[in-house]
C-alpha cells in the first residue's frame, strides 16, 4: 500500500476510532477489500472498514441507541463523547453526528446528533409533575427552581434546568411556564405555597391579584396615586410585604403570580377605573404653549427646559418632547423642535440657513483665523451671530432650516477646502521655481 493510500486509510480509518473522515465510502469499500485480499490489515480492522462502509441507519435507531447510553451514563451523548456505541463499537459519535450531516448511511442530510436526539430532551408538563409527586413524596415539600436533585425520570435534568427551559420556551415547553407556574396544581393539591423570600422561619403567602387591588385601590384613597415598585410604606391588608416585593413576585413568576404579571400590569384596570390616563396633547395646544414661552422668556423651548409648561401645568418640556418624539399621546412622530419650527419664523429668531451663507461665514473665518472651521471651533460664526459651527454641523446632519438632510458642515465645506487645496499647491509650484537657479 501507497504511502498516499496508507495517509487516506489511517486519517479516514483507525481502529482505535473509526469515522468516515473526508475519503469516499467507495473507496474505503474498496481499499478495504484490497488490504483483506493481500493481508496487510487485521480482519477485526477490515471487519470494522467494511461494517462502518455498508452500515444502514436510521434516526429511530440513533435515538433507541442514545436512551440506552442515558440508561448506562446518565446523559445524552454529544459529538464529543469518547464512550462507546451501545450495540455499535464499531462507529463512534462523532460518526454518527457527521453521518447525519451529510446524509450517509440512510440518514437525511442536515440531521446532526444533536437535532436527532432532541426530541427525547424535549419536556413534558405531565412528566414534570409526576416527577414532583416524587419529589414531594421523598422531601416532604414540592421542588424549587435551585433544587440541586434531578427529576426521578429524567435523569441528569434538574429542576433549575426544567425551570430556565420554562421561561425560555424551550424543550418543548411553552414560554412562560416556568416550574412555579407548571407546579401550581400541586400546590392546590398538597396545600403548600411556592417558596418565596422568608420571613424569619416562615414563608410569604401566595398573592391574589385580587388582593393587590384592593390593595392599591386603598393606597390610592389614602395618597392619591396608585403605587409603583419604588412606592414605599406598608401595603394596605399586607404588613409583610412591600410594593417593590410584589412586583418582583409578579415578574419573576413565584408566590402563585403567572410571570410577567408585573405591578404596573395588575393594577392596569385601577387606572381605569379612576380615570388615571394622561390627557391627550395636539400639536397646537404644544405650539400655544410654546408661543407664551417664548413671550415669557425670550426664547423657545427645549426638551431640557426646566421652567414650567404655560397653559398646561402637569406637564413638562421633557415629557412633551418624549410623547413628540415616540409619537404618543395623540401627538404625530415629530421632534419637538421640528414641532416649533413655524415659531422660529413668527419670532425671527432662526431662519433659514443656505450652503452659500454657511461657506460665505467659513471664507470669513478663513480670513480672520487662517484656517477652515469645524464643527469643534468656538469662535462666532461670521455674519451669523445667532448661530454656532456646532449648531450649523447638527442642523445639516438633520436636514434642518432648508440643508438637506447628511449634509454636515464637512460636506458643506469640501469644495473650499479643494479650493484652499488647490491655492496652495500653486503657490508652492511658485515659491519652487524662484527658487531654482536661471
Amino acid at each position: 500500500m501507497s504511502r498516499h493510500d496508507y495517509r487516506l486509510f489511517h486519517h479516514g480509518y483507525s481502529p482505535g476510532r473509526p469515522a468516515l473522515g473526508r475519503i469516499g465510502a467507495n473507496a474505503v469499500q474498496d481499499l478495504a477489500i484490497s488490504e483483506l485480499s493481500t493481508r496487510k490489515v487485521s480482519s477485526e480492522a477490515g471487519v470494522r472498514i467494511w461494517r462502518a462502509v455498508k452500515e444502514t441507519l436510521s434516526v429511530e435507531q440513533i435515538r433507541g441507541i442514545a436512551l440506552e447510553f442515558r440508561k448506562i451514563h446518565g446523559k445524552f451523548p454529544t459529538v464529543a463523547s469518547q464512550e462507546p456505541v451501545p450495540t455499535m463499537e464499531h462507529l463512534s459519535w462523532s460518526t454518527l453526528d457527521s453521518a447525519g450531516r451529510s446524509g450517509r448511511h440512510g440518514l437525511s442530510p442536515g440531521q446532526s446528533l444533536s437535532k436527532i436526539i432532541a426530541p427525547l430532551r424535549d419536556l413534558s408538563e405531565a412528566s414534570i409533575v409526576e416527577a414532583a409527586r416524587v419529589y414531594h413524596a421523598q422531601h416532604g415539600r414540592l421542588p424549587i427552581s435551585n433544587s440541586t436533585e434531578e427529576l426521578a425520570n429524567q435523569p441528569g435534568i434538574t429542576w433549575s434546568i426544567v425551570d430556565g427551559a420554562g421561561r425560555r420556551g424551550r424543550r418543548g415547553l411553552a414560554q412562560g411556564r416556568t416550574l412555579s407556574v407548571i407546579l401550581a396544581p400541586l400546590r392546590d393539591e398538597f396545600g403548600s405555597t411556592p417558596r418565596g423570600p422568608r420571613i424569619g422561619t416562615l414563608f410569604k403567602p401566595a398573592l391574589l391579584e385580587s388582593a393587590i387591588l384592593e390593595a392599591g385601590r386603598e393606597y390610592f384613597v389614602r395618597n392619591g396615586l396608585l403605587p409603583d415598585h419604588h412606592s414605599k410604606g406598608e401595603v394596605p391588608g399586607m404588613p409583610d410585604d412591600s410594593w417593590g416585593a410584589i412586583n418582583q413576585a409578579g415578574q419573576d413568576g413565584y408566590r402563585g403570580l403567572a410571570q410577567g404579571r408585573t405591578l404596573a400590569k395588575i393594577l392596569a384596570p385601577l387606572r381605569v377605573e379612576f380615570n388615571l390616563f394622561s390627557p391627550q396633547l395636539t400639536k397646537a395646544m404644544v405650539l400655544d404653549a410654546a408661543r407664551k414661552f417664548c413671550e415669557l422668556h425670550g426664547k423657545l423651548p427645549t426638551s431640557t427646559s426646566e421652567e414650567p409648561v404655560p397653559g398646561l401645568p402637569d406637564e413638562s418640556w421633557r415629557k412633551i418632547a418624549g410623547c413628540a418624539y415616540y409619537g404618543r399621546r395623540g401627538l404625530a412622530k415629530e421632534p419637538l423642535h421640528e414641532i416649533l419650527q413655524p415659531l422660529r419664523d413668527e419670532f425671527g429668531l432662526l431662519g433659514t440657513v443656505t450652503e452659500e451663507m454657511i461657506i460665505f461665514a467659513a471664507k470669513e473665518y478663513l480670513r480672520l483665523y487662517g484656517r477652515l472651521p469645524t464643527q469643534l471651533s468656538t469662535e462666532p460664526v461670521p455674519g451669523m451671530p445667532n448661530e454656532s459651527w456646532k449648531g450649523l454641523q447638527d442642523i445639516g446632519w438633520r436636514g434642518a432650516r432648508g440643508l438637506e438632510a447628511g449634509r454636515t458642515l464637512s460636506k458643506v465645506l469640501s469644495p473650499l477646502r479643494s479650493e484652499l487645496k488647490a491655492a496652495r499647491t500653486v503657490a508652492q509650484r511658485l515659491r519652487d521655481t524662484r527658487r531654482e537657479p536661471s
